[in-house]
């Protein structure tokens, strides 16, 4: 028995999400048990899709986008690797993977949905930092200044209004 493990996608870059995918087997069991036994889907970590093929002899894999007429232009294959770089909502549809040996075939469709980046709004700075502070003398304090926003806000110390950090 050959296990042959595959990954046709491997999405690197935004916010991705693979969603859904299915097995049609055209191959008949034959007695002495030399066929595609079954292609598997596995999801191993956002972003990594593997599909696991399991054959008893050579198997041939084939790519194949369904929603359009070629594979996206920020793909390429490596081994049985299809990496997209970059990913955009526009590499999203229909992906089969075809497995051919002298026995049968099976193909594997998956569908790739590309989430697109959460809007985030921009927020003014806001200072969460305590407006007065009694220190005994010659002893040591900290100050805190803890500003949110988005984008990030920058702080600057002053003392007698000269920038000190």
């Amino acid at each position: 028995m050959i296990l042959v493990t595959m990954a046709p996608l491997m999405l690197q870059g935004k916010a991705i999400s693979v969603i859904t995918g299915y097995v049609r087997s055209t191959i008949q069991k034959t007695e002495d048990c030399r066929t595609l036994r079954e292609i598997k889907l596995i999801m191993v970590d956002p972003g990594v899709l593997y599909m696991e093929l399991e054959a008893f002899r050579g198997i041939d894999a084939m790519f194949q986008f369904a929603s359009k007429p070629s594979m996206p232009s920020n793909t390429r294959l490596v081994d049985h690797f299809m990496i997209f770089e970059n990913v955009t909502v526009a590499d999203g549809g229909i992906y089969i993977c075809t497995a051919r040996n002298e026995i049968g075939t099976d193909i594997k469709v998956v569908h790739v949905i590309v989430k697109a980046r959460p809007h985030v709004l921009h927020t003014a700075p806001v200072i969460h930092a305590l407006s007065s502070v009694k220190v005994d003398y010659y002893s040591s304090t900290k100050l805190f200044c803890n500003a949110t926003g988005f984008p990030t806000p920058s702080l600057t110390w002053k003392f007698h209004n000269v920038n000190i950090i």
